[in-house]
């Protein structure tokens, strides 16, 4: 599959199908065993500051504060003092944490935390974004404040972002392409675009394209099983019974 700069693209798929794998092998964090990752044309080796990566867990250093978080990116790549604390600054105004820049982990919330985490992966100034289900800890209203300010960045700067998700609606709400992947083996499955119109809002769960395009990924999920025909002719599709070991049967 290809992404394109500026697009929004979600991966979904049933557990197990290799969701969180490819992610790490896009960020260079696991190798790949076949076929290629390019970004512009050059084959993706390892990790780089052109990925950003945000897991679902907030990854923050404890013993940091708000700001020192979000410096840790720059001072890794040699940005060090005034100039960080003014890049780590202007970060922190995006995501609406300026007011938190002295504040530690444990005095935020979640959706808090995965700002901070949001804005240390932008930090670096990456191409792309990668995020790994980073909305799944939280609650339903968190989640949806928090996706709301996603698209908010993400239309303020110019990145691209892969996320991955289990929520279909999340995933039609936050796409212009999901990416559908299958399991047993793990492979692409289908790629839709999804047709809402932007900008996105909460009114559009009920339209006739956010409905339509909910049906499609639920059947790629789980598609219907096939119907088993009864009777003798068809004895071999016929369920059979399996005699488990009585209660009063003598077994070691």
């Amino acid at each position: 599959f290809k992404t394109h700069r500026r697009e929004f693209v979600c991966v979904i798929g049933p557990s197990g199908c290799g969701k969180s794998t490819l992610i790490r092998i896009l960020a260079g964090l696991e190798p790949h065993t076949s076929g290629d990752v390019l970004l512009d044309g050059k084959p993706v080796i390892g990790p780089g500051r052109d990925r950003g990566m945000v897991f679902q867990g907030y990854t923050l250093f404890p013993w940091l504060n708000v700001r020192k978080n979000v410096m840790f990116g720059l001072e890794m790549n040699n940005i060090k003092g005034d100039e960080a604390t003014r890049e780590a600054d202007l970060w922190l105004e995006l995501v609406g944490l300026d007011k938190f820049a002295n504040a530690y982990p444990h005095e935020l919330s979640g959706g808090m935390k995965q700002r901070v985490a949001i804005a240390r992966a932008l930090a670096n100034q990456p191409r792309i974004l990668l995020m790994d289900e980073p909305f799944g800890a939280l609650d339903a209203q968190s989640r949806a404040k928090m996706q709301a300010h996603l698209l908010e960045i993400w239309r303020n700067i110019d990145i691209t972002i892969l996320f991955i998700t289990h929520d279909l609606d999340e995933a039609i709400f936050l796409a212009d392409r999901i990416l559908v992947l299958k399991a047993h083996p793990g492979e692409v499955q289908e790629l839709i675009e999804v047709p809402v119109q932007r900008p996105r809002n909460a009114g559009q769960f009920t339209s006739q394209e956010f409905l339509a395009t909910k049906a499609r990924l639920e059947y790629l999920i789980h598609p219907p099983a096939p119907e088993v025909k009864h009777g003798i002719e068809d004895d071999i599709a016929t369920p059979r019974m399996i005699r488990f070991v009585n209660v009063d049967d003598n077994v070691e």
